[in-house]
């Protein structure tokens, strides 16, 4: 995950914290089921992790979804739309009927293409939702509504995502149950006021606890979910005491004075009112109930009716929410908010004590394959390992955090240089110890940055921005090891954002040019082609190397639309080329892994070739082995694909990274290109001179063509004729040109 994709994913969960903080006081607000709804679909979309929320409620007795309440963008979408919570009706089988009817979430990542949503893909795509998840809703543990929440964000639902959601779900049901009770609560005054025995139909169905007293505070009546909450058959508690009964004895004596003011002076602050307090079941154990107490009037004769809620799941799940504000919930390791607070407080006790203390940014490589392979399950029990490990070494005084994935950060208090060095170091072997889970063993390794304070930064801001800029500059050079924060990395860093943010308007503002340098037939001594090399001139950055921005081009997502313009750029000049009478002429264009790994890749050469009339055998397609053998049999169908438009293809770099015979003979190339590394030397190293034999010995057994780039010397050339190379390219011959200086260079020397 990039830097940027990491600080968007901690901020997504830190409004989703703050989206459960607003959903429990939502509760607490509420006075019933439809006020609830409305808030809800609006504090989530509020919140930022939705485009539209909305609540269908289940008719129980034609199986439909209605909707009860929503909020955001296409709410008309719900005036057109009919979902059944029957899965033998087609519109029943879709992600929303199949969560109520299976009283399981259901979690989208691609709403418009997944066919279980197949008969809502044109309004997915109309309205922009990408992902999707739809949680059931429950009263008395039956499903009775689905959230629906739509997003226009493929990884909107991720497993952290998902978790808090649920939490957010039970906090829901809570909020219903509670609606529910207080429905009978009514429904029994009601009742009372009626007849008894309607009344006594009421209590007996009740899913709280009714306890009726005289003003004595005997029981006088006991329901059964009385009997089931606290233990007691009917006939073990009515005439006995309610103290005694369900009153632990810490609490009793302010019970007793609670009902000797209420009958003495028939005035009670708890009438009318819900309290929570604690109860206590028939075997001793103590839990807490919610108590709402009612005075009852009937026939001349006054008593009391307690209504009372076991609330333990309620309360477990309030501790949850409070734990999940500051603790990360598949480690309980402290998260972002908890460090933050720490490192606030080490900045006060280093400031004020002339100390340092270091910040320390761990992040695994490659972790993305254990979750791509074996499933998140595997990674989660494999983060729940190492989470174990580091707590073993290190002190009780320092703070590990998990911020999410698989990024860790270390405070060490009181803690210099020479410390940090010898506690990542630790980590570091810790980390690649391998983990046995089920039947597989786990190797990892991981990249740590690390800043100083007070050399490093002030503030807690600047400390994590620069042990991040270490880690991902640990990432870049080496992975499975470690770098301390220094002003150089500083440097390239804001360069880099630089750079990022201009080539984004590269194109439109004309600082992207297409060079190109001749290739020539060692034999014939005739050119038969010529490189694409695109070139970046900046106003203020100067002439940009494509070593440095080419991978940018990559990590930013840039590179298909700046590969496309390469292309249309090279297609466009053999045609001008071929009309000024330059024929026979093959221009070369590089591809990256993106660029080859792109299906639509094949078209977008037809297109191009077409719109400018230019045969396929004008054009040359480049890519390294290394991106040829990423995916081996993905290559070779993507290699036949081009190969059927006529477009001939070469590997370049050869020789530079770890060759597959096997599939080299598979695929659909017609040349090798010798690396200049190996080229440099030959004239002095017995070592690369046997590299380039053996790669043109290699290509003359398998029929294919040798071209060596970075020929600089007579020397060099005559070499590589006098072995048997087809072909040249480099300062030798010319440099790279601008087009109209490389098109006077071919009309010179045709």
């Amino acid at each position: 995950m990039s830097t940027s994709q990491t600080v968007k994913h901690h901020q997504q969960l830190t409004q989703l914290y703050l989206a459960l903080s607003q959903c429990s006081q939502a509760i607490v607000q509420s006075h019933d089921r439809q006020a609830l709804f409305e808030k809800i679909c609006r504090i989530i979309v509020d919140f930022g992790h939705a485009k539209m929320a909305w609540v269908g409620e289940v008719n129980p007795e034609t199986r439909q979804v209605n909707v009860a309440a929503a909020f955001g963008t296409g709410l008309e979408y719900l005036n057109k739309v009919s979902i059944s919570a029957d899965p033998e009706q087609p519109n029943g089988r879709g992600p929303c009927g199949l969560a109520i009817s299976t009283d399981q979430p259901y979690w989208l990542k691609d709403f418009q293409t997944n066919p279980v949503a197949s008969l809502w893909h044109a309004s997915a795509a109309e309205f922009s939702w990408k992902a999707a998840a739809f949680l059931p809703l429950h009263t008395e543990g039956k499903v009775v509504a689905c959230l629906s929440l739509y997003a226009s964000e493929e990884h909107a639902f991720d497993p952290d995502t998902q978790r808090l959601l649920m939490d957010m779900v039970a906090n829901i049901d809570f909020a219903l149950d509670r609606f529910a009770v207080q429905q009978e609560r009514t429904q029994y005054q009601k009742s009372l006021l009626a007849s008894e025995q309607r009344a006594r139909q009421v209590m007996e169905n009740a899913l709280d606890a009714i306890i009726n007293m005289d003003t004595g505070g005997f029981i006088i009546e006991w329901n059964k979910a009385a009997e089931r909450i606290f233990g007691y058959k009917r006939s073990d508690a009515v005439g006995r005491s309610l103290a005694e009964v369900i009153v632990p004895e810490s609490y009793r004596e302010a019970h007793n004075k609670g009902l000797q003011r209420l009958q003495h002076s028939g005035e009670s602050k708890l009438l009318g009112r819900s309290i929570e307090i604690t109860a206590m079941r028939s075997n001793g154990a103590e839990f807490p109930v919610e108590l709402t107490i009612i005075e009852i009037v009937s026939s001349g004769e006054r008593y009391y009716s307690a209504f009372l809620r076991d609330i333990t799941r309620r309360k477990d799940y309030e501790a949850r929410i409070k734990f999940l504000a500051n603790y990360d919930a598949l480690t309980s390791l402290p998260n972002r908010n908890l460090l933050n607070e720490r490192v606030t407080k080490e900045i006060e006790n280093a400031w004020a004590n002339d100390s340092q203390f270091a910040l320390m940014f761990l992040d695994l490589d490659h972790f993305k394959d254990v979750n791509d392979s074996l499933g998140h399950r595997y990674g989660d029990s494999l983060l729940i390992e190492l989470t174990k490990r580091f707590q073993n070494l290190v002190r009780p005084e320092d703070t590990i955090c998990r911020l999410g994935g698989d990024e860790f950060v270390f405070l060490l208090a009181g803690s210099g240089h020479d410390v940090a060095k010898e506690v990542v170091e630790r980590l570091l072997a810790a980390v690649e110890q391998p983990l046995v889970i089920d039947q597989y063993q786990l190797t990892v390794t991981a990249s740590v940055g690390i800043a100083i304070y007070p050399d490093d930064g002030l503030d807690i801001e600047t400390l994590q921005r620069n042990a991040d800029v270490a880690m991902y500059r640990t990432k870049k050079e080496s992975r499975n090891g470690y770098r301390f924060f220094s002003n150089q990395m500083q440097i390239q860093t804001t360069r880099h954002l630089q750079m990022a943010n201009a080539l984004r308007q590269a194109i439109s503002l004309r600082q992207l040019e297409v060079y190109y340098q001749p290739q020539m037939d060692l034999t014939t001594k005739k050119l038969v082609g010529v490189e694409a090399l695109l070139r970046w001139q900046h106003p203020q950055l100067g002439a940009v190397s494509p070593a440095e921005f080419i991978p940018l081009a990559e990590t930013s997502g840039l590179i298909i639309s700046i590969g496309s313009w390469v292309l249309e750029q090279a297609v466009q000049q053999i045609q001008q080329w071929q009309q000024a009478g330059i024929h026979d002429i093959c221009v070369s264009v590089n591809l990256s892994s993106i660029q080859f790994r792109d299906p639509e890749l094949p078209a977008l050469v037809q297109r191009t070739l077409h719109r400018y009339q230019v045969m396929p055998q004008a054009l040359e397609l480049e890519l390294t082995e290394g991106v040829a053998l990423e995916n081996p049999e993905g290559a070779v169908n993507m290699m036949d694909a081009l190969d059927l438009l006529g477009i001939r293809l070469s590997i370049d770099d050869f020789g530079t990274g770890y060759s597959s015979l096997s599939y080299l003979k598979k695929f659909k190339v017609y040349k090798l290109k010798i690396d200049q590394s190996f080229v440099r030397d030959i004239s002095t190293d017995d070592e690369d001179k046997a590299i380039v034999i053996a790669i043109i010995q290699l290509a003359r057994s398998l029929g294919l063509k040798t071209i060596a780039e970075g020929v600089e010397t007579a020397e060099q050339k005559a070499f590589l004729l006098a072995h048997g190379c087809d072909e040249m390219q480099g300062y030798y011959l010319s440099r790279p040109m601008r087009s109209e200086d490389a098109t006077s260079f071919l009309l010179e020397n045709q």
